[in-house]
Parts: structure tokens; C-alpha cells; sequence
């Protein structure tokens, strides 16, 4: 826009040079020889009169436009060039009415005479205006110039910066397998020395044979974010909608979810109406994004609630998808956040109660994967908090999703 925007001035200005000067060169000669031709002809002043007051005005109006564009010139270079031709012509303005008036003291005789002494001084001007226009045009040239450079540059730095990401999103989204390989057997082992450690009698084993498995799961949660959001980023995760109920969903998930809240001694309380019908949802990405907000929830809460509140509500003003809509609200009791907290909640790999001493753990990529899977779902989530507060992530989406995604 910027280049498109200095080459129309480019292109106005060599236009306004080239027109300017026939047009002031043209009406310089006519208006001179005009005058004084008549006034030979017929031996009468008053042509020469009317001709040198034709040429103040014309003058006069020519140095007031010169004077306003010096004016409201925005950068120094402009005023510059205006103001010398505001002055040039307002200097042939004058030598005009005083050549007028010197003709009017002197009579007919010396009248043809007096009156081609101010047209050198208008030529000058010309000559002056169009130098002054030429050297705007160098100006712009070189803005224009720098302009396409600075441009072709941005678009560099901006392909090679697509081209590191698009290569690292490649790079985890085909890592897939190899990093869940492994998690998956120790997970696998720890289970069966879990159950055989059972069979043996042997529990001094058990507690630190569940640790083991514990951080499998913690892990293997971690890795399954960043391929998820490298995916996201690639565009290589699609959504998979499908029809379900609702109200049976959410209570699926709060049978399960009750040991994230009990873990660190929270209530979790669940409101939904059974009434609410179906979705058309992806039910596996929609309890991802759930438990995601249950599990950060429960981490920043300690002996207090957490309530997931369902409802079902008509499309409001700015909403991200037309239609009927439902909202899934997760309320903690929590510690709550800052505006500033609040500012980058959404950001991969960014936490809220981070630091060098920080007392939570987390890889910072549960928000900002559950905020892109919502908007896959032609939804969004919206987060409000203070301080000492507790924390209300809410969750809208529509009822079904569009139709382009089924078909995708």
C-alpha cells in the first residue's frame, strides 16, 4: 500500500511538472502578448489594465496555493520546496501592481514598454517552480526506492520466519511415534510391576511404582500438547464432528474428573440441565479442552471448588459462529490472576505464575492448544480473574458445527 501510495505521487508529480510548466508558459505569452498587441492596436491602457490584473490574480492565487501546501506539508522536505515558490510568485504579484501603477503615472506612451517588465520575473518563477518539482520528484524517486526495499526485505525476513516454522511443526508432527513410543512401555511396565508387586505382597513397592506411573502420564500429557499445537500450527489437525448428548458427556467427564479436583483437596461441583439435547461436536477434542481447564483449575486451587456450569443460550452480537450456542463455564476458588497475568494467558508456553522459583508445574501449552481447538470448533474461550478471586474460564461454541467441517 505504502509503495502503490508514493508511485501515485511519483506519477502526479511528473504529471503536474510536465502540465505546470506548458500551462504557466502558455498564459505568461498569451496573457503578455495579448495585452500588449492590444494596447498597440488600439492605443488604449485599459487592455493593458485588465491584462496586469488578470495576471496579479493569477499570480496571487499561485503563491496562496504554494502557501497553504507549505503549511500543511507534513515533512520538512515539502515545506521547503512550497515556500520559495509561495515567495517567487508573490514577488511577481507585486512587481506587477508596481509596474501597473508606474504604467498609470506614465501614460500611454511608455504603457507597452511597463508592461513587459514583470513577465521575466514570471518566467523565473516558472523556471523556479519546475526545478523545485524536479527535486520532489528525485525525493520521491528515492523514497519509492527505499520504500520497495525495506518492503522486499519484510517479506524476506517474513517467508524465511513461515519456513523455520512450518519446518519445526513438520519436524514434531512427524515425531509422533518415536516420542510416544517409549512412553507408552514404560507406562506399560510400570502397570504390570504395579499389579504383579500386588500379587507378590510386596506394597513398599507399589507407592513408588505409581510415582513411576504418574509422571509417565504427566509426560506423555506434555508431549501430546506440543504434537497437538505443532499440528495446529502446520494445519495438519482437523476436528472430526460427530452427534452426542451433552448432558451424558458432561457427566462422563465429571465421573472422571473428580480425582483431578480431590487431588489437592477441591469439591467439584458440575451444573447441567438435562434438557440441553444434542451436539454436533468433536467429542474427543471438546473433553480435551475440558479437562485441560479442570486440571489447571484444580493446580492453582487448594481445599475450595470448582464448578463446571453447562448452559445453552441464542447467538449474541460478536459471537464467533452463528445459531444457537452452548457455554461450558470452569469456576475455581483459586488464587485468581492479574490483568497483566491475563494479558499473555493465551500464549504457548507462557504461564501465568511463572518464574525462575515458580510453584507450579506445567509446560505452559494446556491454554493455548485449548484456545486453537476451540476455534477449530467454531468457538472461543474468554478467561476473567482478580487476584485472591478465583479464576472463570468460559467456553462458547455452537450447537452444530458448520457444515464445511463436516464435509472437511
Amino acid at each position: 500500500m505504502r509503495i502503490t501510495l508514493a508511485r501515485s505521487a511519483l506519477s502526479a508529480a511528473n504529471s503536474f511538472r510536465v502540465h505546470a510548466s506548458r500551462l504557466l508558459i502558455a498564459a505568461v505569452a498569451a496573457l503578455g502578448l495579448a495585452g500588449a498587441a492590444l494596447a498597440t492596436l488600439t492605443g488604449e491602457g485599459r487592455w493593458l489594465v485588465a491584462t496586469s490584473l488578470v495576471f496579479i490574480a493569477i499570480a496571487l492565487l499561485t503563491a496562496g496555493v504554494a502557501a497553504r501546501a507549505a503549511w500543511t506539508a507534513s515533512d520538512q522536505s515539502a515545506r521547503r520546496a512550497w515556500a520559495p515558490i509561495g515567495l517567487a510568485f508573490g514577488a511577481v504579484a507585486l512587481a506587477e501592481l508596481i509596474g501597473l501603477l508606474l504604467r498609470l503615472g506614465h501614460g500611454r506612451a511608455n504603457a507597452t514598454v511597463l508592461a513587459m517588465l514583470p513577465y521575466p520575473l514570471m518566467l523565473g518563477a516558472v523556471l523556479l517552480t519546475l526545478l523545485l518539482v524536479q527535486r520532489q520528484v528525485r525525493v520521491l524517486q528515492e523514497s519509492v526506492r527505499h520504500t520497495e526495499q525495506r518492503v522486499a526485505a519484510e517479506a524476506r525476513a517474513r517467508a524465511e520466519a513461515e519456513a523455520a516454522s512450518q519446518a519445526k511443526s513438520a519436524f514434531l508432527a512427524t515425531m509422533s511415534h518415536e516420542l510416544r513410543t517409549p512412553l507408552t512401555a514404560i507406562l506399560g511396565y510400570s502397570e504390570l510391576l504395579q499389579f504383579q508387586a500386588e500379587q507378590r505382597s510386596l506394597p513398599e513397592f507399589s507407592a513408588d511404582l505409581r510415582e513411576i506411573e504418574n509422571a509417565g502420564q504427566q509426560l506423555l500429557s506434555m508431549v501430546n500438547d506440543v504434537l497437538d499445537l505443532a499440528r495446529v500450527e502446520a494445519g495438519t489437525l482437523a476436528v472430526s464432528p460427530q452427534r452426542f448428548d451433552l448432558p451424558a458427556f458432561v457427566a462422563d467427564i465429571g465421573a472422571t474428573a473428580g480425582a483431578i479436583a480431590a487431588a489437592r483437596g477441591n469439591q467439584l461441583q458440575i451444573a447441567c440441565p438435562p434438557d440441553l439435547g444434542e451436539v454436533a461436536l468433536d467429542p474427543l477434542r471438546l473433553r480435551q479442552v475440558i479437562v485441560h481447564l479442570l486440571r489447571n483449575a484444580g493446580k492453582f486451587t487448594e481445599n475450595g471448588t470448582i464448578e463446571l456450569r453447562v448452559a445453552r443460550r441464542e447467538a449474541r452480537a460478536g459471537a464467533p459462529a452463528p445459531g444457537p450456542q452452548i457455554t461450558l463455564e470452569v469456576h475455581d476458588s483459586g488464587i485468581g490472576m492479574t490483568p497483566e497475568q491475563l494479558e499473555r494467558l493465551f500464549q504457548p508456553f507462557a504461564q501465568a505464575h511463572g518464574g525462575l522459583a515458580r510453584p507450579y508445574d506445567g509446560s505452559g501449552l494446556g491454554l493455548a492448544l485449548s484456545q486453537r481447538l476451540c476455534v477449530l470448533m467454531g468457538g472461543r474461550i474468554e478467561a476473567s480473574s482478580a487476584p485472591g478471586a478465583g479464576s472463570t474460564f468460559t467456553i462458547t461454541l455452537p450447537v452444530e458445527m458448520p457444515q464445511a467441517d463436516w464435509e472437511g
